[in-house]
């Protein structure tokens, strides 16, 4: 029956002679990527992304202010993956966010070798005597293998790695890269994450004696100074491997490493501790019982009956 109709009664991108267009949306304000539609222009896309810093910046000042800890793993595991997925509306593809399943090996063995490497480093570290009191945690110390290991398991690598890679590393490293020389990207998203552990260190304040003694600035600064660079050493991984599961694996063995060391400089320091006690006791102890030899007690055997 369509080959009865003449031509004019054909829609205009089916007529004959011409090639077959595409249905374009109604308004210059979005433009099909896939399956999805991203804002077009420089002010709308800049508009996009702006919004989507500041909703991770803003997450991340309520998540710790309002949400409690237990809850931390899903809240941060929701908002990493809605980084991502926003980040894929706004046109990122799965190469710009390190998830190209191809890389996914060269991913998981640079993440492996790295972070191997870093909790050598935190190992060897935790021996050295100025740095016990940096390293050690007083919530560290009632924790019973099996806390350590769900620690390490669920609150590092799925509240903290998995989070903070796919936020840093994925999302936003990939619109960074689109709006600005690489340079630029990469040390902008490392400081970005250096800010992002103020409030952190804000918290260990509380837990650590060592840290309350000094200014907030003094215990602070240098806590985002060394997270900075941590983030340029995650965001390498990430470009040299093509897949976000380098840095994922490098941070969770990293931080797994540094719960381990706070734990064991924690368990040496109190046995340190105890030791120089019984040692203090051990040289008092002849002179007490000198004492108690020169000055017996009275014989209380001649009191009334």
């Amino acid at each position: 029956m369509a080959e009865a109709l003449g031509p004019a009664t054909l829609a205009p991108d089916r007529r004959p002679g011409l090639p077959r267009t595409r249905r374009r949306w109604p308004t210059p304000l979005v433009v099909r990527v896939g399956r999805r539609a991203a804002p077009t222009g420089r002010v709308g896309r800049a508009l996009a992304h702006a919004t989507l810093f500041a909703s991770v910046a803003g997450f991340h000042v309520v998540d710790h202010r309002l949400v409690p800890p237990r809850w931390h793993p899903v809240t941060h595991l929701t908002a990493g993956g809605s980084a991502v997925v926003a980040a894929a509306v706004l046109g990122a593809s799965r190469h710009d966010l390190g998830l190209d399943p191809d890389r996914l090996g060269a991913g998981v063995r640079l993440g492996l070798a790295a972070g191997a490497t870093g909790a050598l480093v935190v190992g060897a570290a935790s021996f050295l005597g100025p740095l016990e009191s940096v390293l050690e945690d007083p919530r560290a110390e009632s924790l019973s293998p099996t806390q350590l290991a769900r620690r390490a398991a669920i609150e590092i690598t799925i509240g903290t790695a998995v989070y903070e890679e796919l936020v840093f590393r994925s999302a936003l490293l990939a619109l960074a890269l689109e709006r600005f020389p690489e340079p630029v990207a990469l040390a902008g998203t490392s400081a970005l994450f250096g800010l992002w552990h103020v409030l952190p260190a804000l918290e260990d304040r509380h837990h650590n004696p060592v840290a309350q003694r000094l200014p907030a600035v003094a215990t602070i600064a240098p806590t985002v100074a060394v997270t900075a660079l941590a983030g340029l050493w995650f965001t390498g991984l990430r470009r040299r491997s093509g897949h976000v599961a380098a840095p994922i694996i490098a941070h969770a063995l990293f931080n797994t490493a540094s719960l381990l060391a706070a734990s064991a400089v924690h368990t040496r320091v109190a046995a340190r501790a105890a030791a120089a006690a019984a040692d203090a006791l051990a040289e008092q102890a002849p002179d007490l019982i000198e004492e108690v030899i020169e000055d017996p007690v009275e014989d209380r055997s001649t009191g009334p009956r």
